[in-house]
């Protein structure tokens, strides 16, 4: 190999002390073993989730604004997907603290604060949402069984929290459509009421419009469903949400639909069509409503857990 003249000089003077460097690196190689081995060391232990599983309720997306008032209280804002969610929980403040508490880190990291023992946690804990969601936490602790019980602690502190939101958006669900049931009901019974009094007043049998009113009342009958969901979404989500947006074009539709209806002449035929309107919307509701209640007595798990965080055998630094 042909080498720069320039170089020349520069390999004499290292050849002649090459010992010197050699000893100088074996040093250096030594002492970084020995500090090392003298390092207290860090264990890192891994627990991985599952993307939580889609729930559904009486009213589908909709019911998710009660969660997300509930992630309001973390100080939180629901982001594209749920596993960013439960990303987010896990790295909330709320969490870290009770941690803290549970497991007496400002003893452990001898910090002064709540503030500095809760900027040392943080050092030490990693969130991570992979490309198929799956959301890996990873803690390095002193001990290796204490770290593993941390990672599961959080789990099971983001269960709880979920658990609490899914059952106050439930119970809020429920709560609502008890409600509109209730008027619903009180409706259709003056409906009827109104009904049987024309009838014995006339002598007559109302309602020889029969498929007209059946199919109004059906038409209607949407309508009114649709005005219930619009006073849920208005409650829990405001004027300004798309939403409500929506479903004001959806009603808008649907009033375009009822104006192209033939027109009932008789007293008795609007009479028996109310009836239809309030039973076809009472039995909407209580579908609604039963599912509601299944909802909220469900108990199942709510954060799928694929990796258990466990004790590591091996530390994890220093190398």
């Amino acid at each position: 190999i042909h080498l720069p003249e320039s170089l020349s000089p520069f390999l004499a003077h290292f050849a002649a002390r090459r010992f010197g460097y050699l000893a100088f690196i074996g040093v250096v190689a030594v002492a970084a073993v020995v500090v090392a081995l003298l390092l207290p060391p860090w264990y890192r232990a891994e627990g991985t989730l599952l993307l939580p599983p889609e729930t559904s309720d009486s009213y589908g997306s909709l019911s998710g604004l009660i969660q997300s008032s509930a992630l309001s209280t973390l100080g939180l804002v629901t982001t594209s997907t749920t596993s960013d969610v439960f990303a987010e929980i896990l790295m909330s403040r709320t969490l870290h603290e009770a941690a803290i508490r549970r497991f007496d880190y400002p003893r452990i990291y001898k910090r002064t604060g709540l503030d500095r023992t809760l900027t040392e946690f943080r050092r030490h804990l990693s969130v991570d949402v992979g490309r198929s969601a799956l959301i890996t936490l990873g803690f390095e602790d002193s001990d290796a069984g204490r770290a593993g019980e941390v990672i599961n602690f959080l789990v099971s502190e983001l269960d709880r929290f979920n658990r609490e939101a899914y059952n106050t958006r439930a119970k809020r669900t429920r709560l609502f459509l008890e409600s509109r049931l209730s008027d619903t009901q009180a409706r259709l019974g003056d409906a009827q009421t109104g009904l049987s009094a024309y009838e014995r007043e006339h002598k007559v049998l109302a309602g020889g419009e029969k498929a007209a009113v059946e199919g109004a009342a059906g038409v209607m009958a949407q309508k009114l469903n649709l005005q219930v969901r619009r006073a849920y979404v208005l409650e829990y989500a405001g004027a300004s949400s798309a939403a409500l947006r929506e479903l004001d074009a959806q009603l808008a539709a649907m009033d375009r639909e009822i104006g192209r209806l033939p027109g009932l002449k008789m007293e008795g035929a609007r009479l028996a069509l109310e009836v239809e309107i309030q039973s076809k919307l009472f039995t909407l509701v209580s579908a609604q409503y039963e599912e509601a209640r299944i909802q909220e007595a469900r108990d199942t798990p709510t954060v799928p857990i694929l990796d258990q965080a466990r004790a590591p055998e091996l530390r994890a630094r220093p190398k």
